[in-house]
């Protein structure tokens, strides 16, 4: 996914409203914050940049109880995840599985917690690989 396909869904995910990709030169994600009762165009507000921005993504945790330490089997599957999406950038043993540390997940980058908290939704979609026709 791209980042702005990243801000679209995790802005769904946390109550945004009539979120879409915008502009024509310079692209953004705009929508209605939660709470916001408004369906004019202009009332929109620019989404976070939830796939490079670590503060936006610590409001996401919380607002998923992420950070609750008593809702652990939501705890387990994120930190499963991130930990399968941040194993693909690991050295790998002689049997091939990837050696993955606690000091690797929290290097994770932004876009790699974003990307463990949509597919722990079932949210992320996985690019199509484009067919070259010769």
């Amino acid at each position: 996914m791209t980042d702005l396909e990243i801000n679209k869904a995790i802005a769904e995910e946390t109550g945004w409203r009539g979120v879409d990709i915008t502009g024509h030169f310079v692209k953004s994600v705009k929508g209605w914050p939660p709470g916001s009762h408004s369906t004019l165009t202009e009332d929109r507000e620019f989404v976070r940049d939830y796939a490079n921005d670590d503060n936006a993504m610590r409001e996401v945790w919380s607002y998923l109880n992420l950070t609750d330490r008593f809702n652990l089997e939501v705890r387990v599957k994120w930190i499963n995840t991130l930990r399968g999406i941040v194993s693909k950038t690991c050295p790998v043993n002689k049997l091939g599985t990837a050696i993955v540390s606690d000091v690797d997940l929290m290097l994770a980058t932004t876009r790699q917690h974003a990307e463990a908290v949509l597919r722990m939704r079932g949210k992320w979609k996985d690019q199509k690989s484009v067919k070259h026709h010769d």
